[in-house]
């Protein structure tokens, strides 16, 4: 177990710009974030104390500090007292924070409980993932029930999740652990306490059977979660829904809040669970935008409604939050929503107020500032949604001429207006469609600059003014005026050349290339494409683009001629994106490195998949390209496939197939010339999940000229591994002309620990073999054998069995692709998957993966990536 270590920051108020008044607020903490522009730090819960002051969760969500939790307290007003940094041995994401009747505290990371005392100082700390040590854990919310600490979240295998709940007493001691939920892809989404001390947690899932859509799951337990005191699940087939909050109801029962069918979504039950309302958030008047998820739910103390987060999809900054507040039947009352240019992080906080208000924050990123890092934002509220009474206001028009004098009012709509004290963020608004602006703000003096829309192309007049706020009152006048500047293009123009020095900047020493294809692709009003070649010294000019002003943008590729013999890359730039700004011509420099192609045919290929589902279909793309300089006479590829899927249809028909290989004729292949076959294959519904199913794409020819070594002795191992009855059999086979001249060295691996004491030994004369046997207990096998030095070839001799199993055992799986694949010849590649129920869709596999749990890969060996990406929001994802 790691030991958390402490240290205490005391910290000065100074460390945002001012202090503040009575009622709202709104903060910026930039002291949290240190001089590293990639540090950032978002507040993750907030507590309030019993001296009105208030305790922030925050985390550390980039390098350099992704071992570090931060807690901080501030006082009525929002002002910075002090701080407190964690640190761990390792990763630590802070998930939520809760007072103890013992006076301290219980904080939990995705896979640990740190219970500290009044002072902060650790009292214990228990790793869950020990209660179960084959599965990953992810704690989400902890809360003190009668019998003590109950920690709720997910565990998870490489194919399955479900929930759990893990009870502990004020000293640490384990009282109970047992899991809830829904059996498949099981996501938990909040917990909280039930009048009779015990813990009602909610999530969504699936039952595998039933129902084809998320349902959301509510499970009620006693106080130590050893028993169920009900479980209800709402669902219906085909519309999904999710749980993200639950809070106890003023009067009695509770509410539920989460999304139904990606609209914002919240559902009374009563407290056996039985539901009295629902109702989803899609048209709310006075929003424009639609609202799908509410995050998180606080009850007013009073019992008079709720305050809540909602995530609502914005067309320029993407998911933002909207802060509401609802009455007991889930009306929205009143929102806020804090300008585009501010995004906020994923987890938020939210505490509603003794005086009917509430304290809410997150993270923002300046995008003014050039950082790409988040920092902590907290803003208080009055009871009737305000924070600051006073600010700044004005007026940002436009001028058509360029005199600096205003024409028009809606020229400018939509801007945004900045406010900065002393160097920080303070503030900022959007242009009305008057033309008129308001940035509530504390007292102080400040710098008020207008964004620039589309970079040079806008000027003002000036962009930034000097104002001062006085106390409860608003400063008017802060005027803007701005004029947009077009102008004709005169020309797109650049050269592709050999890049010697690799600066990216054409050289009197550098050749260009000729005949090189450039496109050119422009947007405004509509789309222009413009092409041009390059010229013997590897210059291309697109002169006067007729219709073409500094308004437009776009992006500028290329091409290389074909059958020009040369395999080259792009070393700088592989493509340009076009701002004109102020100027009237646009350069793009294309450093290139190219090398001449083999002098031989040379066919490479590729296979792979991008998920294998039981009973599913998964398309199979295989791609081949003729990488060699001379035209590939008679080419083919063969695909084999996995022998336990079903191939369904290939786009492209086959010439013959022969058991599991499907052999397709490509003619002759000219140099440089490549193309693609899609197999459609079924998954079997009886195999295990997580079984691993393999392809093969082999191209012909598969020969190339070399120099054979003479210190080779003729000889060629070849290895096989087969499942016979009780046995998983290998056979390794001589299967050159010639007698082995040494004996050579072979290993076996089972699972992920070597089977030998010592490499076992072999000798064979041309067309012998040997085998080896071992039991069919389902571990996975692999046997790795040597070639006769000077073989001319690259790959290894490798032969593997998954799940071959003569008992009930149950079989080893997800081994196969901690290894490398013996593929190493360029005319073939072999891929490997294991099948799953359900998977991420934004992720990144490397393969091998490497063995034991330090995920060991040994040195030269080429690892290649599998990154699926799906857009799984609700429009459309631009600039991909």
């Amino acid at each position: 177990m790691n030991t958390l270590r402490t240290l205490l920051l005391i910290a000065l108020a100074g460390l945002f710009f001012n202090t503040g008044y009575a009622q709202g607020w709104e903060r910026v903490y930039h002291g949290f974030n240190s001089g590293n522009p990639n540090d950032g730090w978002a507040v993750v819960s907030i507590l309030p104390l019993p001296d009105g002051t208030f305790m922030l969760l925050l985390d550390s969500s980039h390098d350099p500090d992704p071992d570090t939790i931060k807690l901080a307290t501030i006082d009525e007003n929002g002002i910075l007292l002090s701080e407190k940094a964690l640190l761990f041995n390792e990763e630590a994401t802070p998930m939520d924070l809760t007072a103890t009747s013992d006076g301290g505290y219980a904080l939990i990371t995705t896979r640990k409980l740190i219970k500290l005392d009044a002072q902060l100082a650790p009292q214990f700390e228990q790793d869950l993932q020990m209660l179960d040590p084959g599965k990953s854990f992810w704690c989400q919310r902890v809360v003190e029930s009668n019998a003590g600490l109950c920690v709720v979240g997910r565990k998870t295998n490489p194919t399955a999740g479900q929930g759990f709940i893990a009870c502990y007493d004020l000293n640490g001691n384990l009282l109970q652990f047992n899991d809830w939920g829904l059996p498949v892809a099981m996501n938990v989404g909040s917990a909280c306490v039930t009048p009779d001390g015990g813990v009602l947690a909610v999530g969504q899932g699936y039952d595998g059977a039933t129902f084809n859509a998320q349902g959301i799951v509510a499970t009620r337990f006693n106080a130590d979660g050893s028993n169920v005191v009900w479980e209800k699940i709402i669902y219906d087939q085909g519309i999904s829904r999710t749980a993200s909050s639950v809070v106890p109801a003023p009067g009695g029962g509770y509410l539920i809040a989460g999304s139904r069918v990606s609209r914002a979504y919240a559902l009374k039950i009563d407290e056996q669970g039985d539901m009295l309302w629902e109702r989803d958030y899609w048209d709310q008047p006075g929003l424009e935008e639609a609202l799908y998820n509410i995050r998180s739910l606080s009850p007013l103390p009073g019992g008079t409604g709720y305050w809540s987060v909602f995530s609502y999809a914005d067309n320029q900054s993407g998911a933002q939050p909207l802060l509401a507040k609802m009455d007991l039947s889930g009306d929205i009352q009143f929102h806020w929503r804090k300008n585009e240019n501010l995004d906020f992080s994923a987890e938020t906080g939210l505490q509603a107020l003794a005086d009917g208000g509430c304290v809410f924050g997150g993270s923002i990123s300046e995008f003014v500032t050039s950082l790409t890092r988040g920092t902590p934002f907290l803003a208080r509220f009055d009871s009737l949604g305000n924070t600051f009474l006073t600010g700044i206001a004005g007026t940002a028009k436009g001028d058509l001429d360029g005199d600096c004098i205003a024409e028009v009012d809606s020229l400018l709509e939509g801007i945004v207006i900045l406010a900065v004290s002393n160097g920080q963020y303070a503030g900022s608004a959007n242009i009305g469609s008057q033309g008129t602006y308001f940035i509530p703000l504390d007292t102080g003096n400040y710098q008020v600059t207008i964004l620039s829309p589309g970079g040079p192309l806008w000027s003002f007049c000036p962009d930034t003014l000097s104002a001062a706020v006085l106390a409860q009152d608003t400063t008017f006048d802060i005027d803007f005026t701005g004029f947009y500047n077009v102008q004709p293009i005169d020309s797109i123009y650049g050269y592709v050349f050999e890049d010697y020095d690799g600066d990216c900047i054409k050289d009197d020493f550098e050749p260009g290339y000729p005949n090189w294809q450039v496109s050119v692709a422009l947007f405004h009003m509509g789309t222009f494409v413009f092409e041009a070649t390059t010229d013997s010294n590897g210059y291309f000019i697109i002169p006067s683009p007729a219709g073409i002003t500094n308004e437009f943008h776009g992006f500028i590729s290329l091409a290389p001629p074909p059958n020009d013999g040369l395999d080259c890359a792009v070393t700088c730039q592989q493509s340009y994106d076009v701002m004109f700004g102020d100027s009237a011509t646009f350069q793009a420099l294309f450093g290139v490195h190219c090398d001449s192609l083999a002098p031989y045919p040379l066919v490479e290929t590729s296979i792979a998949t991008n998920a294998l589902r039981p009973c599913t279909h998964s398309f199979v793309h295989a791609s081949y390209c003729n990488n060699g300089a001379v035209t590939a006479e008679n080419a083919e590829l063969i695909i084999t496939v996995d022998p336990a899927l079903e191939v369904v249809n290939s786009n492209v028909p086959w010439s013959g197939v022969n058991g599991n290989e499907y052999r397709y004729e490509l003619g002759d292949l000219l140099p440089e010339a490549c193309g693609d076959i899609v197999l459609t294959v079924n998954t079997s519904c009886s195999d295990p999940v997580g079984t691993t199913y393999c392809f093969e794409a082999h191209g012909l020819p598969d020969t190339i000229p070399q120099n054979i070594s003479q210190n080779w002795d003729g000889s060629q191992v070849v290895v096989s591994a087969d499942c016979v009855s009780d046995s998983v059999v290998f056979t390794i086979h001589n299967a050159g002309l010639s007698d082995m001249s040494q004996i050579l060295e072979y290993i076996v691996i089972e699972d992920n620990v070597l089977l030998m004491q010592a490499p076992g030994l072999f000798q064979l004369a041309a067309d012998d073999e040997i085998k080896i046997r071992f039991p069919a207990t389902g571990a996975f096998y692999r046997l790795e054998a040597q070639q006769s030095a000077g073989f001319p070839g690259l790959s290894k001799p490798v032969a593997w069995v998954e799940g071959c199993n003569s008992g009930n055992g149950t079989p080893s799986l997800g081994f196969v692709n901690l290894y490398p694949l013996p593929d190493n010849e360029p005319w073939l590649d072999i891929f490997c998957l294991e099948s799953v129920n359900s998977y991420d869709p934004n992720d990144k596999n490397g393969f091998p993966r490497g063995y034991s749990a330090a995920r060991f890969i040994e040195e030269n060996t080429d690892i290649e990536y599998l990154i699926r990406f799906q857009n799984t929001g609700t429009a459309p994802a631009l600039e991909v």
